[in-house]
């Protein structure tokens, strides 16, 4: 096989020009048949590193996606390739289902994407296993850990599954956002082999992340307004940490700017959520105010600003979100509204949770969030150290750093 000639082909009918330099080496380690672990930045266009092998080997490659809209989300931009891809969710019937089977095991599916949740399926383990499939690709690869101790156990029998299919398929993780401990224990738990581990800085330039303490939430809000009514911005993300947070910021910001803002949570229903989606992807709401159900999927390039109004669980969930900016290269804000009582609030609702190793990680990873939210070092220092990842030099641009500028000027 001619590499080089093949990864072309397969680049071009993916419509990508030409590929970064840190994407070549990981593709190779997938195209000679190595179990591949990639961290890079969002927007880094991970998912090519997966597709072109695909596209290359002859069998199929089954995606294991964290949720619907990323799942939906890759299938239509493969198909608008002409690419054969699918998936099979429970909104489907199972007759639609095993129709999407019956061709995979035809050879005439290339993509087939899932979530984890469907490899529990008796008639979809039973289905599977007369596909020829090549490749398989965990993408948001943190969630096997970040969410598998807890709400979705499912994610920690991705490996067992994948152990049970006849032909030994390669296994390719991908992620933005993984400490050296959480590699070791995502790779342990996927059953990679000896796989070659990509890691690429998560420091993106253009993010100018700033960070401002309040009292209460009455205080916060007078600020977000502050913020908003200065409208330089595109479009705007804000994060909320419960359903009932959100829906309050949402009526709010709807009575300061009539019919500029929509809102996404788990308490809507399906339709209701997509069609709020689709009004702010397609510009007819410039202000997404949401929980974390909302980001994953969401390839909304002209997000300029993204506001925590409470305090994140984790700087991983920090990282995640706060990247929604900025995926075009422009510069943008992300803007951190930060209140102690927000980690009150988390950390009762972490509580709840009944594993105690999950509970555990949680609380840990909740303290760093707040050692980053009272820090007064560089604060994409602080974040990127949580993350695993040392960098020598400041930003230059974020509050605390514009702060001890100030401070030296007037010495």
């Amino acid at each position: 096989m001619d590499t080089k000639r093949s990864i072309k082909r397969a680049t071009a009918k993916l419509g990508i020009e030409k590929l970064r330099k840190y994407q070549v080496a990981p593709i190779n380690s997938v195209l000679d048949e190595n179990d591949t672990f990639v961290v890079a930045p969002t927007s880094a266009g991970k998912s090519a590193i997966y597709q072109i092998p695909a596209l290359i080997f002859s069998g199929s490659t089954l995606v294991i996606e964290p949720t619907l809209s990323l799942l939906y989300d890759q299938v239509s931009k493969l198909r608008q390739y002409g690419i054969q891809a699918d998936y099979i969710d429970s909104s489907r019937t199972y007759s639609d289902n095993i129709g999407i089977l019956r061709r995979a095991q035809k050879g005439k599916l290339k993509f087939l994407f899932i979530t984890p949740e469907r490899l529990q399926n008796q008639t979809f383990r039973r289905e599977i296993n007369s596909v020829s499939i090549s490749l398989v690709a965990v993408d948001e690869a943190h969630c096997v850990t970040s969410w598998g101790y807890g709400f979705r156990s499912a994610y920690l029998k991705i490996g067992e599954f994948i152990g049970s299919l006849p032909d030994s398929p390669i296994k390719v993780a991908l992620t933005a956002t993984a400490t050296p401990q959480m590699r070791k224990e995502i790779c342990e738990l996927l059953a990679m082999e000896q796989p070659e581990i990509y890691i690429n800085s998560l420091y993106r330039p253009n993010l100018h992340f700033i960070k401002h303490t309040y009292v209460s939430n009455e205080a916060k809000l007078k600020k977000l307004y502050c913020i908003l009514k200065k409208k330089d911005y595109e479009t705007c993300v804000v994060y909320c940490n419960t359903v009932k947070m959100t829906d309050a910021v949402y009526k709010m910001i709807n009575e300061w700017f009539p019919e500029k803002v929509t809102r996404c949570h788990s308490g809507l229903n399906n339709h209701v959520r997509k069609g709020n989606d689709l009004m702010f992807l397609n510009g007819e709401r410039q202000i997404m105010v949401a929980t974390s159900a909302f980001g994953m999927g969401v390839d909304q390039s002209n997000v300029d600003l993204v506001i925590h109004f409470n305090l994140p669980l984790s700087p991983i969930d920090y990282y995640q979100q706060a990247g929604r900016a900025g995926r075009a290269g422009q510069k943008s804000k992300c803007i951190l509204l930060y209140c102690e009582n927000d980690y009150h609030v988390n950390r009762w609702m972490i509580e709840e949770t009944k594993n105690e190793a999950a509970r555990k990680s949680m609380l840990a990873a909740l303290d760093q969030m707040k050692e980053y939210a009272d820090s007064s070092e560089c604060l994409w220092q602080q974040l990127l150290s949580s993350l695993g990842e040392n960098r020598d030099i400041a930003c230059g641009l974020c509050t605390n750093c514009q702060k001890r500028r100030k401070q030296n000027d007037d010495k």
